[in-house]
């Protein structure tokens, strides 16, 4: 899609740090642009100095999850507007040559944040992460195979007692929906009381790495194959025909889960990605579809996709 400038609003964050055995090269900092098409962008960079020290700032009114890194070495980190991190990256051999093997992926940055607590975003999703993956090497088959909703629902209650008293909204989210996305693959609800559960009731979280996810995942080909009232539809002809932006609107309201306008022009945009691709579709009518939704729609969210994709 085109460039739409991004009016870049939020705070200054910054992150200060040291990289042992990486003098005199370069680290950057890379950000999804959109987590609905993942496409990345750089938003800082610095040298690293003889002392091993770097300073790094950019602006933006978001939480993002950002990559961090020195050649092909990354790791990543969750980062608050307006705060500043002092970091450090543990020594490792920068010099050493790419292996041979394509394959094998380059040693990942061992990154520690100075004066974190328990209560910290970071401190507080690695936590999450290490329960979650734990309970799932655990209890897959009994997800997956049997289906076993009472395992998910002892989880979701004891993560709820370990994490209940913290109130950070992001985390709240990424709790909420990476554990969604388990009731998904153990199929514990079906398709529209899941869809009701998590998106049709709820605020779209842009921003939030899990929601999207678990978006991008729940509404792959939904207006094509998954939703009753929308899979017979005449989309070849819609898409060509004059007004395809408000006849599709007006045909994707067919389905009372996407009742809410902003919410189902998200979802058209997640299908219209894998509609690109099939060539039973043309690319240039969904190419103009998708510079009018740049230009047209109420929500500035979906206006950035529209532009990114």
């Amino acid at each position: 899609g085109t460039l739409i400038p991004y009016p870049v609003t939020g705070q200054v964050t910054r992150i200060d740090g040291t990289a042992p055995g990486a003098e005199g090269k370069k680290i950057i900092v890379i950000v999804k642009k959109d987590l609905l098409t993942g496409l990345t962008k750089t938003i800082a960079e610095s040298m690293i100095d003889a002392d091993a020290r770097f300073s790094l700032s950019f602006t933006d009114a978001r939480i993002l999850e950002a990559t961090f890194a020195i050649g092909f070495h990354e790791a990543a980190l969750f980062l608050e507007p307006g705060k500043t991190y002092s970091i450090s990256i543990a020594q490792i051999n920068y010099d050493q040559p790419v292996e041979m093997n394509p394959f094998e992926e380059a040693q990942s940055l061992d990154i520690t944040v100075a004066g974190s607590n328990p209560g910290d975003l970071n401190s507080l999703i690695q936590s999450f992460n290490t329960e979650y993956n734990k309970f799932v090497l655990e209890n897959f088959n009994y997800l997956y195979r049997d289906k076993d909703k009472a395992r998910l629902d002892t989880f979701s209650a004891r993560m709820d007692r370990k994490f209940g008293s913290f109130n950070n909204p992001y985390f709240r989210g990424y709790v909420k929906y990476k554990t969604a996305s388990l009731e998904q693959v153990a199929n514990v609800m079906g398709k529209p009381h899941m869809a009701k559960k998590y998106f049709s009731d709820s605020p779209i979280l842009y921003d939030n790495v899990e929601y999207m996810d678990l978006f991008r995942e729940f509404f792959s080909k939904y207006i094509t194959t998954t939703s009753r009232p929308l899979k017979f539809l005449d989309y070849t002809g819609m898409l060509i025909g004059q007004n395809s932006y408000a006849n599709l609107m007006k045909a994707l309201a067919a389905d009372t889960l996407l009742r809410k306008e902003q919410l189902r022009e998200l979802v058209l945009l997640r299908c219209l990605i894998e509609m690109y691709d099939d060539p039973l579709y043309k690319q240039e009518s969904i190419m103009r579809l998708l510079a009018v939704i740049s230009k047209e729609s109420k929500y500035p969210d979906n206006r950035l996709i529209a532009g990114d994709i």
